[in-house]
């Protein structure tokens, strides 16, 4: 049988809810500006009823508050960080692609490439107008200067941005350890107020922004399950649940704590004209030790770090790659012989001097090279020489690539390669494009100006392209070696074998290309006529410079044009990648904002909302407190107006 103050007691519970419910309202009105906050809401169910007298009926005994939970739907949650997480890769991207643009487009202007090529074709057509002029013959030298020093500021304004793409790998790596601690840290938090019956809803939000937040970086997953206190049918809820965060397959937190990724500096190059110390990121083992690599190459990676690695490291997805075709395992020296998938000019060779190569799985380190060419000077095996590699303590050790040379070198045949293959066009795809451009308009211009006419019959030599003074022509284009002098890259390059010591086209790079010091600093060694023509005192001739005049709209000079339409396409194509990119970014960012959308539709604090929550909230309160009212005045007088 129900107590006779049951009415009280039921409207008492209504008066808790409702003073529970408008406690609530106010948290979130408080908090609809805060980030990541998501609305609460009071968790209410009817009390448990009890029988009336001996029928059976049953009596309500009111309402009971079983909690106060945040509003938030997972799946949305999941949706809106794989679209922010691809969103900031093509965002960073387009950052940086419109950095290279910038630079293609100074080259577009009065003091551009356009320009200079307009300035080294009117300076020809006066040489060859007067080729025995002194300040003709200047002007010619200038104008060529002035083009090799603008290749040079260009390419130093890649390396820039390649520096600046590597030193942000290093600060967002950093960001990654930091939320990562900080989601750990939440996550033991909420499992301590939980397992206790508390409301850790708050901090759940902290902890979810944390998380949108590392999805910006890199790409993540979230994995929640609740605890149980034993097994089986046994099994108890302890009210906590377990969270790991997985970045690129991997777990970044779980219940043990957090691990730690690291960048560790490259001590060798893996492309030519690399800036030094390129950071590769791995996983921090035991003691700060080098864990396993985080592999930013992975092609489910996404989020800035991918980003900047592909600006950073994007070769078009066309690294030195073939098979493993010899192997010498001396006593103290281990070489290893690649036979390239595609034979390659030396014009388009980005090997480094020293660097590494990675045979069969195994990273290696090599002091120098050499390779074969084929009759037509294209590299088609490369020999990497006195390889090293770092054993499991991390010491320098001499490489052994077969692991038992007895069975027949079982290496042989296996991948080999230079670098990664990065499917995207990054700084050493367009420092490859540059040196191209330098080597191979440098190696048609000094064919010119070094041309020698040798009789087949007695093999001495009838003709050549002389200076001023009847001596043999320089090269107009080279670089200075480790002494000072300049190179003479005459006849090198083209012969059947190649070494990196050699004085070949291999040694231009748009870092170092100029105009040979000699002709700069004497005019009259630049070449304008043949020996045949100088001896004879015919200060008129011009056939050498009126060649190198044709040479600048021969067609043939390049498979995509003359010089100048090379750098075009050059430029068009940073253009294209970075209007694609933005156009990605753009698209993504609108996906993004359609999610984000959906998810606060769902989660966010709404202004009217929570008014009209207020006022029928008040209601209720006041309609508790009035039966609360009417019933103490049906306890008054049954009390005190009917008691005997």
């Amino acid at each position: 049988m129900p107590s006779t103050f049951l009415g009280l007691n039921t409207a008492g519970t209504g008066l808790n809810y409702f003073q529970s419910a408008l406690n609530t309202t106010a948290h979130n009105v408080a908090n609809q500006k805060t980030e990541g906050y998501s609305r609460q809401q009071v968790i209410s169910k009817a009390a448990d009823a009890i029988r009336v007298s001996n029928s059976y009926g049953m009596q309500g005994t009111g309402v009971s508050v079983s909690g106060i939970e945040q509003v938030r739907e997972e799946y949305y949650d999941i949706k809106y960080r794989n679209a922010m997480s691809t969103f900031q890769e093509y965002e960073t991207k387009n950052t940086y692609l419109l950095e290279l643009e910038t630079y293609s487009n100074e080259m577009n202007t009065s003091s551009g490439y356009t320009k200079l090529f307009s300035n080294i074709s009117s300076a020809m057509s006066s040489l060859i107008s007067d080729p025995s002029g002194s300040t003709t013959r200047t002007q010619f030298t200038q104008s060529l200067d002035n083009m090799t020093d603008y290749i040079n500021e260009l390419s130093s304004n890649y390396q820039e941005t390649q520096q600046s793409a590597n030193t942000q790998i290093s600060l967002y790596v950093d960001e990654v350890n930091s939320l990562g601690k900080q989601i750990y840290t939440l996550s033991e938090q909420i499992l301590n107020i939980e397992v206790r019956g508390g409301n850790a809803s708050d901090l759940r939000d902290q902890r979810a922004l944390a998380v949108d937040n590392l999805s910006e970086i890199v790409n993540v997953s979230v994995e929640e399950s609740s605890m149980t206190y034993g097994t089986g049918k046994d099994a108890i809820d302890s009210g906590g649940s377990t969270f790991i965060v997985r970045i690129n397959n991997q777990v970044l937190v779980d219940s043990a704590g957090s691990n730690r990724l690291q960048v560790v500096p490259r001590e060798e190059k893996v492309n030519q004209n690399d800036i030094d110390g390129i950071y590769d990121v791995y996983w921090e083992g035991k003691d700060g030790t080098i864990g396993d690599d985080f592999n930013l190459n992975d092609s489910s990676c996404e989020g800035k770090l991918k980003g900047l690695y592909e600006i950073r490291d994007g070769n078009n997805a066309n690294p030195i790659s073939g098979t493993i075709s010899a192997i010498t395992n001396g006593a103290t020296i281990h070489n290893a012989t690649m036979t390239l998938s595609k034979s390659i000019s030396i014009n388009e060779l980005t090997l480094s001097d020293s660097g590494t190569v990675t045979f069969n799985g195994k990273e290696c380190y090599y002091d120098g090279w050499d390779a074969v060419c084929d009759a037509e000077g294209n590299i088609t095996k490369v020999t990497f020489n006195n390889l090293t590699t770092r054993d499991s303590s991390g010491n320098i050790v001499v490489a052994s690539l077969d692991d038992d040379i007895s069975d027949g070198y079982s290496d042989l045949t296996k991948a080999a390669s230079v670098g990664e293959s990065v499917n995207f066009k990054g700084i050493p795809y367009y420092m490859e494009r540059l040196n191209q451009f330098v080597r191979t308009f440098s190696d048609y211009m000094n064919d010119i100006a070094t041309y020698t006419k040798t009789d087949i019959s007695t093999g001495l030599v009838t003709d050549y392209a002389a200076d001023a003074n009847g001596d043999a022509g320089l090269d107009v284009f080279t670089t200075l070696d480790t002494t000072g002098a300049d190179y003479v890259l005459k006849g090198t390059g083209t012969g059947p074998t190649l070494s990196n010591t050699q004085a070949s086209y291999y040694r231009l790079t748009a870092l170092n290309w100029s105009v040979n010091s000699a002709v700069l600093k004497d005019s009259n060694k630049v070449v304008t006529a043949l020996s045949s023509d100088v001896m004879q005192g015919n200060k008129d001739a011009n056939s050498v410079i009126k060649k190198m005049y044709d040479g600048l709209t021969d067609k043939k000079m390049f498979t995509l044009g003359t010089a100048s339409q090379f750098i075009d396409t050059l430029t068009t194509s940073i253009a294209v990648d970075a209007t694609k990119s933005k156009n990605f970014a753009t698209n993504q960012e609108d996906i993004s904002n359609v999610i984000d959308t959906q998810r606060k539709s769902v989660s966010s604090v709404d202004q009217n909302e929570e008014a009209n929550n207020l006022v029928s909230l008040q209601k209720g309160y006041d309609l508790a407190c009035k039966l609360i009212q009417v019933l103490n005045e049906v306890y008054d007088k049954l009390i005190n107006g009917t008691g005997i």
